[in-house]
């Protein structure tokens, strides 16, 4: 198999990423993550902590690409694991790739207020005295720096940006004048667009993909924190009307207006802006709401069936204004904001008057004011129906997607009832370590469920992680904690002294200090119990015995527990009862 050449011990990550160490179930989701590739296939992939499943993916995506001339759209659920694929993951997996002799193109696109807007940015500076004295020698060095920018991205900007400056010059899709305006040629955006149509990986994350923005076409679709994916299709088919929104739309359009000196089209923006406060403030209120220390969503029980007049009849006065703007060099902006207030109109009236008793709408107020939701109570249809159904391998990938019934219930929540499924459970060592005993026990515990088909309830496992923990609390520090007599050399060996001579004759029998026998019970694992003799007081416990310990209360796997000589006075260390 071609990945061999990747993972093998004197593979090209071996080589490209020095100290890096096989690892087994890291091979086997790359393999399963290729055969999907090749044969065209979805796949779900359950994969713990310490299984590496970034590089488990990123490898084989990026060889598969490489190799035959394809894109694969990578996408994430949160800004921080964007940045950890193109600042590390992807750098390594491009090293290796060109100890293969294979260049690799990646790039990364986010949402668009993430991106500086050359335009919106031109317009303030047209505009001084809406911005502070501070703001305008901001915008200054902003638009210097967009001269030779090569990325308008945000986090490449030269200096942080407050957020109220950020909001009037970041770039809305609503309002670009496109390659007909005059900053086409100028656009950051464009640039990094550019770059990611000539990429073989493109990192986005799930709000893009899913709001259906035009992205370069893809070959295939890996779906990382895929738990997350439920509640991003949620918020992309559902609705959202905020106050906020609503008067960032108003102050646009009065602005325009005073640029084009249209009195009337300002005072009929203004009007639509007291009404729109007055509406969504009036229905929070009448369900519940009081301000924005109202955590809680309220469900919209009573509301009325159609939004302000007021917002109706400057919606119809700007398609009034951009007929008559036909030919001239406002035209394109008039019909752009027309666009806005109308879009703003009808997902007001889609919360107000839903099409489906399949839906579910509600009120909240936010930092931004009210404002009014609604989403399908189903999105497994419609993700099938929209992203599911481009006729591409789609790989679903997290740490947690699991339940009784194993990957069963996550495929049919999110529409792939077919796909192929893998569970990898983390690995009980990392390089010869074993991992901390609570996140073992949890895991092997939901492993043996799956395993028996259990279909206890999700708080059974909850109790039997919190009881692991506790015990393993109780025991982690030396095999001592338990037995009263080593308290000193427990205490010895975590302050990393030797332990006192009158301790050490305590556990003469081990003929080692104790700070070693009764630390090496908790530090060591099956691998390292030939380097450091074992505490008399405790013994390993192998995978076949059903013996329950201290990490396990529930028996049976690996670990360290208790021998006889624990429950007498008189043994080798003299624990006491």
């Amino acid at each position: 198999m071609e990945l061999d050449a990747l993972f093998g011990p004197e593979g090209a990550l071996a080589r490209a990423r020095p100290g890096w160490e096989p690892r087994p179930l890291q091979e086997e989701m790359a393999g399963a993550v290729w055969s999907s590739l090749e044969g065209g296939r979805d796949l779900v992939v359950e994969a713990g902590t310490g299984v590496g499943k970034s590089l488990a993916y990123l490898l084989p995506a990026a060889m598969w690409a490489a190799t035959r001339d394809r894109r694969v759209i990578v996408s994430t659920h949160t800004r921080a694991l964007q940045e950890q694929l193109m600042n590390h993951e992807l750098p390594t997996t491009a090293a290796a790739l060109e100890k293969l002799g294979l260049p690799l193109r990646y790039s990364m696109l986010m949402g668009a207020d993430n991106y500086l807007c050359v335009q919106r940015l031109a317009r303030l500076r047209l505009k001084p005295d809406h911005v502070s004295d501070a703001g305008k020698e901001l915008v200054e060095r902003l638009s210097a720096h967009a001269k030779d920018a090569a990325s308008g991205h945000r986090s490449s900007l030269p200096e942080l940006v407050p957020q109220n400056l950020w909001d009037r010059i970041a770039r809305d899709g609503e309002i670009c004048l496109g390659p007909g305006g005059p900053y086409w040629d100028r656009c950051l955006w464009r640039k990094d667009r550019e770059r990611a149509e000539r990429s073989h990986i493109l990192v986005v994350n799930h709000a893009l993909l899913l709001s259906g923005a035009r992205l370069p076409p893809a070959d295939a679709l890996i779906l990382d924190e895929a738990h997350n994916l439920e509640d991003a299709a949620s918020a992309r088919y559902g609705l959202t009307a905020s106050l906020g929104a609503g008067l960032g739309i108003v102050d646009e359009v009065r602005a325009s207006a005073k640029l084009s000196a249209d009195e009337r089209l300002d005072a009929l923006a203004a009007e639509a802006g007291e009404d729109l406060t007055r509406f969504l403030g009036g229905l929070a209120r009448d369900n519940g709401l009081k301000g924005e220390e109202d955590a809680a969503d309220k469900l919209l029980e009573t509301a009325p069936t159609a939004p302000p007049s007021s917002f109706v009849a400057l919606d119809k006065a700007l398609a009034e204004g951009a007929a008559a703007a036909e030919g001239r060099p406002d035209e394109v902006e008039m019909r752009m904001l027309h666009s806005r207030v109308s879009q703003y109109g009808h997902a007001m009236m889609g919360i107000l008057k839903p099409d489906s008793d399949a839906t579910a709408r509600w009120v909240a107020w936010t930092r931004m004011g009210p404002e009014l939701r609604s989403a399908p109570l189903d999105v497994g249809r419609r993700l099938a129906e929209g992203l599911f159904s481009r006729g591409i391998p789609s790989i679903l990938t997290s740490a947690t997607l699991s339940t009784g019934d194993g990957l069963k219930d996550f495929k049919s929540r999110v529409g792939l009832p077919d796909a192929k499924e893998l569970v990898l459970s983390s690995p009980s060592t990392t390089s010869g370590r074993p991992r901390s005993g609570p996140s073992r026990a949890c895991r092997s515990r939901r492993t043996r469920s799956r395993r028996r088909r259990s279909r206890a309830p999700a708080r059974t496992w909850w109790r039997a992680c919190r009881a692991a923990s506790s015990s393993y609390l109780r025991t982690s520090s030396s095999c001592a904690r338990s037995t009263a007599s080593c308290a000193s050399a427990s205490r010895a060996g975590r302050s990393g002294r030797r332990a006192p001579r009158a301790t050490r004759r305590s556990c003469a029998s081990s003929r080692r200090p104790a700070t070693r026998c009764c630390s090496a019970s908790t530090r060591s694992g099956r691998a390292s119990t030939s380097r450091a003799r074992r505490c008399p007081a405790w013994s390993w416990s192998s995978s076949r015995s059903r013996t329950p310990s201290p990490r396990s209360r529930w028996g049976g796997g690996a670990g360290w527990r208790k021998t006889a000589a624990t429950t007498s006075r008189t043994g080798p260390c003299r624990a006491r009862s």
